[in-house]
Order: structure tokens, then sequence, then C-alpha cells
């Protein structure tokens, strides 16, 4: 016993070291294994880069999530547990893990450190080639004005590109308001221009979407104070903001403001260019019943040529199937120009349809622009048509719509290097800018000659 004992021993102690060595190189083996599927098939890990352990590996692993909305969950939990002094641990996971420039990740390392440290935050993404990125920079600024939007707006409009400037100060107005302290449209007002209006949309953007519709539209109804352009200008923005959410309570909206012809507030205009995008036919239903005046005039310019732009087959059938009313007069101008910048060749239907235009002014000067068109494709056709027209047409206009030979009246011509059609003049001389209108161009008038 005491021998067969002594084996048995032997044979154990032999048994539980191979085990052992088998156990240890099963885990190595495994080690080796999760090293090589992390660096092989998950490319998210720098080939130069190792598995971390502790809090940098517990990030770390986050990062390598390969499923983008799972990452992000778990990386916003994460981070929103961890204390100001865990961030060399975070940058060194994110030293470890191979992100593009202005991939989310970076956004929210910013968010989290400008919780603390916005402007450390902020200088990081000056330096680390990673965050070039406005959308970085716009993140890391938004943070900032959650706690400090006075100091945030200072280093926003450091920023040398006008384009960049005013999206780095657009994103600090909205930490600025998401932090609840007052003053951001005092700020906002206290500017001008056109900068003041960017700023004024994203300040009307903001509000519709933090109260609602409802909430912001009786807001700015009770505003006290001088109606000024800069209250305009913010009332405006409301209600363009609006009518993308509820455009029918934004048009009721505005009637309350609507004043007489000399008191022009462009209200129809701003929740027309919305509404227009969205049901054109109803848009234009409710500029109908608007008073004449300038702006039911511009609205229904404004938004025929954002339906022109959006989709012409539909804007152009649908003003062939309206009757002659005037209020409808901006549309026909530029459905005619429209028809003849599509094909000079039309001019016949242009000038038809300019001939309906119940405005004198806004009738002549649509006639001159399609003619002038007209006349150089077609020079005996558009000669037939101001013939028989040329008794009626007022002194003004009948200066710009003098005939010359229909052999001086020449095609436009390409020129030799390939660029741009180059216009002639009907009298052979090189042609203006307004010899060749544009669809974007008012039309000629008396009161713009003066």
């Amino acid at each position: 016993m005491s021998g067969f004992g002594k084996v048995s021993g032997g044979l154990g102690r032999v048994v539980a070291v191979g085990l052992l060595a088998s156990v240890l190189s099963m885990a190595a083996c495994n080690g080796d294994r999760r090293t090589a599927d992390r660096s092989g098939e998950d490319a998210r890990l720098r080939t130069d880069a190792e598995l971390l352990v502790g809090l940098p590996g517990e990030i770390q692993d986050v990062l390598l999530d390969r499923d983008p909305l799972r990452r992000a969950e778990k990386l916003a939990g994460l981070l929103r547990t961890l204390p100001p002094e865990a961030l060399d641990d975070v940058l060194a996971a994110y030293d470890t893990v191979f992100l593009d420039v202005g991939e989310f990740e970076f956004e929210m390392l910013v968010e989290w450190w400008g919780t603390f440290d916005p402007a450390a935050a902020m200088a990081w993404t000056q330096e680390d080639w990673r965050a070039d990125d406005l959308r970085i920079e716009m993140a890391a600024l938004r943070a900032w004005a959650r706690t400090d939007p006075q100091q945030a707006l200072l280093v926003a409009e450091t920023e040398p590109s006008l384009y960049n400037r005013r999206k780095r100060v657009a994103s600090a107005l909205r930490g600025w308001g998401e932090s609840g302290e007052p003053g951001v449209l005092d700020f906002v007002e206290s500017l001008s221009g056109s900068y003041q209006q960017l700023l004024l949309g994203v300040f009307a953007r903001r509000l519709i979407a933090r109260d609602g519709v409802d909430a912001t539209l009786e807001w700015a109804a009770g505003l006290e104070g001088p109606m000024d352009l800069t209250r305009q200008n913010l009332l405006r923005r409301i209600a363009g903001a609006a009518a993308a959410e509820e455009p029918e309570k934004a048009a009721a909206w505005t009637k309350q403001f609507l004043g007489d012809d000399d008191d022009r507030t462009r209200l129809p205009e701003y929740v027309a260019l919305r509404w227009v995008q969205r049901d054109p036919v109803a848009t234009f239903a409710w500029l109908s019943t608007l008073d004449p005046g300038t702006d039911q005039r511009v609205a229904v310019r404004e938004a025929y040529r954002q339906w022109l732009r959006l989709d012409k087959p539909a804007a152009w059938a649908w003003l062939e199937a309206q009757p002659d009313e005037p209020w409808s007069d901006e549309a026909r101008g530029l459905y005619a120009l429209s028809r003849m910048q599509a094909d000079p060749k039309d001019g016949e239907i242009a000038v038809a349809e300019a001939a309906k235009i119940d405005r004198e002014e806004l009738r002549w000067a649509t006639a001159v622009r399609t003619w002038k068109l007209w006349v150089r494709v077609e020079p005996d056709e558009a000669a037939k048509w101001y013939a028989s027209i040329a008794d009626e047409v007022p002194d003004f206009y009948r200066d710009h719509m003098t005939l010359v030979p229909a052999q001086k009246v020449r095609p436009m011509r390409t020129s030799a290097a390939g660029g741009d059609a180059e216009a002639e003049a009907l009298d052979g001389s090189p042609a203006n800018a307004e010899d060749e209108p544009e669809l974007d161009d008012a039309p000629l008038s008396e009161a713009d000659a003066s």
C-alpha cells in the first residue's frame, strides 16, 4: 500500500503539474488569439497598440465594439460615471484605437471633458490632428457654453473663417440655451446684419425644438417693445421655424401682424418658403386669401421661385391650370421666364402668359425680358409679335424693345475655350448682365430704373 501510495502520489504530482502547464498554455493561447482577433480582424485596434487593463482596458473594450449604436450607448454610460481624474486613462484608451477624423467618439469625449475643463477640451481640438473637424470644435464649444457662455462665445469668435465662425458661434448659442441661463436673445439682438439674421434663425429653431410651436408663437406674440427691424427679423425667423413644423398654425399666426401695404412684414414670405417644400398647392391656396399688397406679392413670387427649383414640371402644370387672377401675377411672370429659359423657342407661349398679368408694370417688365430671349433664337417670329403690340407698349418699355433688322440679331455663341455661352447684344456689342436675365433676377420695371 505504501509503495503503491508513493507511486500514486508521484503520478498525482506529475498529472497536476501537467494539468497546470496545460491550463497555462491554453490561457496563453487564448490570450494570443484574443490579441490576434483584436489586431487582425478588428481594424479598430491600432496595429502598434496593446490590450490595456484596468479602467483604460474597460474604455478600450467599449471603443473596440464594432456595433456603433451599442458603442455609443456604452461609451456615454461609462463616461458619465468617470471623475475628472480619469482623463489620462481615457486619453490613453483613445490612443490605442484607430478613429478617423470626425467620428462621434471624439464629440462624446469633448462633451464629457467640457463638463470639468472646457478650455482644455477646446485646446485639444486645436492640437490633436484627429480632432481636426468642425463638428468636434462645435461640440466642445457647446459643452463650454453650458457653464460659461460668454467665454465660449469669445473663443468661437476667434475663428478667421466666416463660415466656420458662424457655425462655432451658433453651437455656443445652443449650449447657452441648454444651460438655462438668460441673455441669449439680448446677445443676438446686439448684433447686426446677416450675422444677426443667422443667429436669430438658430435661436428660433432652438426655441421651437425646446418649447414647441404653440408656446413659441404665443411667446413671440406677447413680446413688448418697439416693432423695430430687429424685432421684425425675430418674428420672421420664428414664423419660418414654426412653418417648418406646423405651417397652418404659423400661417394663421402671421395675420395679427399684417398691416397696410406700406407696412411690409415679410412674414407670409417666410411661412410660404417653408410650407411650399411640403405642400405647394396648400401654400398658394393660403396666399390667395391674403389682402393684396407687397407682402402677398413677394410671398407669391418667392414661393413660386422655390417651387420651380424643387419641381419645375409640377409648378408649370399648376400655374397653367390657374384662372387669370391678380394675386397670381408674380407666379405668372416667373412662369414665363422659366419657360423661356428652358426653351427660348417657347417665346409665343411666354409672351402670351405675360399678357395675362394684371399689374401693368409687371406685365410689360416680363414681356421685355421674355422677348429679349426670344428674339435671339426666332427673330422673325419675335418681330411679328412686337409689330402686333407696338402701339400698346409704354414709352419706357419701348426703349428696351426697339427692334433692329433681323440680320443683326445674332445667336449666342460658345467661346473657343469651351466656356459658358457668350451672349451677343442685339446691336452686336457685348451683352451686359441685364440682357441675360436670370430667373432669380427681379423683373425689369420703371421703379428699378429710377
